[in-house]
């Protein structure tokens, strides 16, 4: 509770500093309906059923599983696409930001398909969110952008001259080498 007071009365638009009790009340009945939830439906998302993907998604399926980046986010795994229901699944997101939600959303047609949805959840074409480095002391650096995807991806040792190409894990919109 203590994290969510702290950033709903710090960063929360049209939030009164003295509306502490009333965002903790909330914090309570939303706390109590997910505890409801949890014993309600535990288990549930243990065995969700399997679903081939549809034979119109093939193709871009074979693109996902064909891209180098998918391959090495993957490399440790046995990996297979299919479909599964979301309501019966658990996912927790720490934080959503609205404003990249209606970014994505603008890009959206008005009527999904199935491969729409296909491509928004597992892109062929990587997206490249706004982002912003910057060194911010002599031994500091600084990594930001509104995506909630946005995370280091690798740390590699290079030596030699010229520093060798590398794959990651994602797409690369900055990369930090120090000389030693």
């Amino acid at each position: 509770m203590e994290e969510f007071l702290g950033l709903v009365l710090g960063q929360g638009q049209g939030v009164a500093a003295n509306a502490a009790s009333e965002v903790a009340n909330e914090w309570r009945t939303a706390n109590n309906h997910i505890r409801e939830l949890e014993a309600r439906e535990a288990g549930l998302a243990d065995n969700a059923p399997i679903e081939p993907l549809p034979a119109s998604i093939e193709p871009l399926a074979q693109q996902v599983l064909a891209d180098p980046i998918f391959q090495r986010a993957f490399a440790l795994l046995p990996t297979k696409l299919g479909m599964v229901e979301l309501d019966k699944l658990v996912v927790f997101q720490k934080d959503i930001n609205l404003e990249a939600v209606r970014g994505v959303q603008s890009t959206l047609p008005s009527k999904l398909t199935e491969e729409d949805v296909f491509r928004l959840c597992l892109p062929a074409e990587h997206p490249h969110p706004p982002t912003c480095g910057m060194r911010i002391a002599p031994n500091a650096f600084a990594f930001v952008s509104p995506s909630t995807d946005f995370r280091s991806l690798d740390v590699n040792l290079f030596e030699g001259n010229p520093i060798p190409a590398a794959s990651y894990s994602g797409p690369v919109s900055h990369l930090l080498a120090f000389a030693v």
